[in-house]
């Protein structure tokens, strides 16, 4: 019997692993250039910038919502028209596959066995058993971030409750998904609304999934909306798109909040930003690309581990007494080592694995390795 995947046409957009270094490398500066300070030797412009991209930058967490709200969305609606179904058992087979082996590994042994080496490390067992039962995010909406290096792990929680849910209500309800996503997005707004009124806290708006559902809401519309393709612009239209979205980033992070009645705008701006950012670097399927785009597309393919581990390797390059510039650098660096060797020696088995469950096939597990050549333009 052969392989139901290959059926399908291969979708692959090696530009949204890219995408995804990027949304992390927002998330990184937010954490580890967060001072205001860092900046004031550059030119008033460029200082403003910086200082808005470095608290701006923690909203890449948004972009990521997007992204993969958009990817999950497209592959489902690929497979339903391929094969007149979807499988959601498969689906969740392969959403553990690729999440559940770090996410636990890092959370139950990574993190117990290099904690005395971070003098400052706090995750008391209830935020332990929260985030082992896929809920951390409202763990911290309720009692706020623990202090630890697996405290980024909030928004993975937010993710598999996505993937929870998502595959169920695409399978019966597809043909309704712009009214599902408008009704996530109201869902979002008077949620906030409700939030600001009763004067809650900041982490309280920021980890709580009702609150945080309108990037996820969007991806998906944008998804369905375009049939999972590229919208026929000009590169000069696609590069305004992202800068745009860049500069709306910037500009929550110099005069927005996460609380209090500016997060009713920042919020969705945020939304907005990520939708230009992905609309404007989608590209069609099977175009040529440049050797730059195949080698920030691997590293967007070795992202979730760059998000999982950057924190403790920000906080172990900040023992040193290191200035600030040369921690992030130093964190940056160790951050792309520890993330490739967990994708190649923990990751990959299971992600070859996956790949037995998958029906649309959107890359193979050895895309991550090849070289930059195998990305370029045909010669």
């Amino acid at each position: 019997m052969p392989d139901p995947a290959s059926r399908a046409q291969r979708f692959y957009h090696p530009e949204l692993d890219a995408l995804r270094f990027f949304a992390f490398l927002l998330v990184y500066i937010s954490h580890a250039l967060p001072a205001p300070g860092v900046w004031v030797l550059l030119p008033r412009p460029l200082s403003d910038i910086f200082i808005g991209l470095s608290k701006g930058g923690e909203s890449g967490v948004d972009l990521f919502f997007a992204l993969s709200s958009w990817l999950i969305t497209a592959l489902l609606i690929r497979e339903h028209r391929e094969f007149g179904a979807i499988d959601v058992k498969a689906f969740y087979i392969r959403r553990i596959l690729r999440i559940w082996p770090l996410y636990y590994t890092f959370l139950l042994v990574f993190r117990p066995l290099v904690a005395p080496l971070f003098p400052s490390e706090r995750m008391p067992a209830i935020f332990v058993a929260a985030f082992a039962l896929l809920m951390g995010n409202w763990a911290c909406a309720v009692a706020g971030f623990p202090l630890s290096f697996a405290g980024p792990l909030w928004s993975v929680s937010i993710e598999e409750q996505f993937y929870i849910v998502w595959p169920m209500l695409l399978r019966r309800w597809l043909h309704v998904l712009p009214r599902i996503a408008v009704g996530l997005i109201a869902v979002s707004f008077v949620t906030r609304g409700i939030m600001v009124a009763l004067h809650a806290k900041e982490w309280t708006i920021w980890s709580s999934t009702l609150s945080r559902l309108d990037p996820i809401a969007a991806g998906a519309l944008v998804a369905f909306l375009c049939k999972g393709e590229a919208l026929p612009f000009t590169r000069r239209v696609r590069l305004a798109l992202m800068l745009g979205g860049v500069a709306i980033f910037i500009a929550i992070g110099r005069f927005g909040s996460d609380e209090g009645p500016l997060a009713l705008v920042c919020y969705p701006m945020a939304t907005v930003a990520s939708v230009l950012i992905i609309v404007g670097a989608l590209t069609p399927l099977g175009g040529k690309h440049s050797p730059l785009l195949g080698k920030l597309a691997y590293l967007g393919q070795i992202s979730y581990g760059l998000y999982v581990f950057h924190v403790a390797m920000l906080q172990l390059a900040g023992i040193y007494g290191l200035h600030p510039l040369l921690q992030a650098l130093f964190g940056l660096a160790g951050t792309i080592a520890v993330a490739a060797l967990s994708y190649h020696f923990l990751e990959s088995p299971f992600l070859r694995l996956k790949d037995r469950f998958t029906r649309v096939r959107s890359r193979p597990v050895s895309a991550v390795f090849q070289s930059s050549r195998d990305l370029a333009p045909a010669r």
